[in-house]
C-alpha cells in the first residue's frame, strides 16, 4: 500500500503546481495591437497591460492621406466603438471617414474659408458676411434662398455649397451715441421701430432727436424715414447720488407733422366709468389674438396663446408700443380699456459682426443680445 500512497501523492502534488501555473497565466500581461486598417497589415502600435485595466488607448491618432480619423474600433468595418478596455488579447482597428467640403458663395462672401468635414458630420457656422445696403438673412442650401440651412442638426453626405441669403435696405439711420460714437441702423420702411436705448455711465438715456441740438424729438410711432439720416441720443446727467433709471425713458412727443402715406394714430382711450374694460392684443404681424370682452375692472387675465410670425421668436407681451415694461400675466390688473404689444426677437443675428468692425467697434454691442424688432423683413434679393 505505500507505494500506492506515494504515487496517489505525487499527483497530487504534480496537480497543484499545473493549477498554479495555469493561475499564473490568466493572471499575465496581455496585449492589445492596434491596426492601421489602412488597406494593409500595418501596427499603429501595441499595448501591454493587466486584463481589465481601462489602460488600452494610445495616446495620438493615426493619419491616412484623404481621410479623417473617425475613431477605434473592434471590427475593420468600423461599426464596433471600442471603449478602450479588455480582458484579454484582442485586435483593433482604426475608423476611417472620407471628407467632404463644404464652400459658402454669393453676394458679399468674401474671406470666407471652406471646411473640410467627416461625411455625416455637422458643420460649423462661418462669420457672417457684410454687403452694402443689404442686412444678412442666414445660409441657404439652394441658389433660390429657398431653403435654410440649420446648422445645430443638418449633416453633409457629399460635398455642398451654402449660399448667403440677403434683405433688402432701403436706408441706413446712423444713431449717435455721443461721446463719437455711432452705430449703423438699417432700415426697409418708412415707420420703424425704436431701436433699444442705450447706456451711458453717469447718465440717463432721454431719447432720439432729430438734430445735435436736440429740439426735434423722433417720434417712431408717427414720423417717417425718407432717407439715409441722423438720429441723436439725448443724455440727462444724474445728480449726485442719483440711480440711473431702470427703464427706457419715455419717448418724448410733439405735433405729428403731416404726411399723406401715413395715417393718424387714434388718440389712447381714457380710462372708461365702467366696471368692465377691453384688452386688445397687437400681434404685429404674427397670427392674431382675439380680444378680451368685458373684462371686470381689477382683475388680472390670463395668457393668450403666442402669436406666431415666420422669421421671428416671440418675447413677451408689453405695455405700450415702445416695449418698455411687460405686462405681468399674475399681477398687472385692467384697470381701463388698454392694448398690449408684442415683442419680438428676429431669429437670425441682423447686421451685426463685421459691420462694427468695419465700424472700428466704436460701440460695444453684443452679438447674442436680444434686441427689439429693427425693421421689416421683405423678400429675399
Amino acid at each position: 500500500m505505500k507505494p500506492v500512497i506515494k504515487v496517489l501523492c505525487l499527483l497530487v502534488a504534480v496537480l497543484a503546481l499545473c493549477a498554479g501555473c495555469a493561475s499564473n497565466s490568466d493572471d499575465g500581461p496581455i496585449e492589445v495591437s492596434f491596426y492601421l486598417n489602412d488597406d494593409t497589415e500595418d501596427v499603429f502600435t501595441a499595448i501591454t497591460g493587466q486584463p481589465g485595466s481601462g489602460v488600452f488607448m494610445p495616446a495620438g491618432t493615426p493619419n491616412r492621406e484623404g481621410y479623417l480619423f473617425n475613431g477605434w474600433f473592434l471590427d475593420k468595418e468600423g461599426k464596433e466603438p471600442y471603449t478602450g478596455t479588455a480582458d484579454e488579447a484582442i485586435s483593433v482597428y482604426a475608423g476611417w471617414a472620407a471628407p467632404v467640403e463644404v464652400t459658402f458663395a454669393g453676394e458679399g462672401v468674401v474671406m470666407i474659408e471652406s471646411q473640410i468635414v467627416p461625411k455625416g458630420g455637422l458643420v460649423a457656422p462661418p462669420i457672417e458676411p457684410f454687403r452694402d445696403g443689404y442686412f444678412f438673412n442666414g445660409w441657404f442650401e439652394d441658389e433660390l434662398l429657398t431653403m435654410p440651412w440649420d446648422f445645430s442638426v443638418r449633416t453633409v453626405e457629399a460635398d455642398t455649397t451654402l449660399y448667403a441669403g440677403w434683405g433688402g435696405v432701403e436706408h441706413i439711420v446712423t444713431l449717435h451715441l455721443g461721446n463719437g460714437m455711432t452705430e449703423p441702423f438699417p432700415v426697409s420702411g418708412p415707420i420703424i421701430d425704436p431701436p433699444a436705448a442705450p447706456n451711458r455711465e453717469g447718465y440717463n438715456f432721454g431719447g432720439w432727436y432729430m438734430d445735435e441740438s436736440f429740439t426735434i424729438p423722433w417720434d417712431f410711432m408717427i414720423d417717417e424715414i425718407q432717407g439715409d439720416m441722423n438720429l441723436y441720443a439725448q443724455w440727462i446727467e444724474l445728480a449726485p447720488g442719483e440711480t440711473p433709471a431702470p427703464t427706457e425713458a419715455p419717448k418724448p412727443t410733439r405735433t405729428p407733422r403731416p404726411s399723406s402715406n401715413t395715417p393718424k394714430p387714434t388718440a389712447t382711450p381714457k380710462p372708461s366709468s365702467s366696471s368692465a374694460f377691453t384688452v386688445t392684443f397687437d400681434a404685429g404681424g404674427g397670427t392674431a389674438i382675439a380680444s378680451y370682452a368685458n373684462v371686470p375692472s381689477g382683475s388680472t387675465i390670463s395668457k393668450p396663446n403666442d402669436p406666431v410670425r415666420n422669421g421671428y421668436t416671440f418675447g413677451g407681451w408689453y405695455k405700450e408700443a415702445t416695449l418698455s415694461n411687460a405686462w405681468n400675466f399674475s399681477s398687472d390688473k385692467v384697470t381701463a380699456n388698454i392694448t398690449l404689444y408684442r415683442y419680438v426677437q428676429y431669429q437670425r443675428r441682423v447686421f451685426r459682426g463685421l459691420v462694427y468692425q468695419r465700424a472700428v467697434q466704436l460701440y460695444d454691442i453684443s452679438a447674442d443680445r436680444a434686441h427689439k424688432e429693427r425693421f421689416h423683413v421683405r423678400a429675399l434679393v
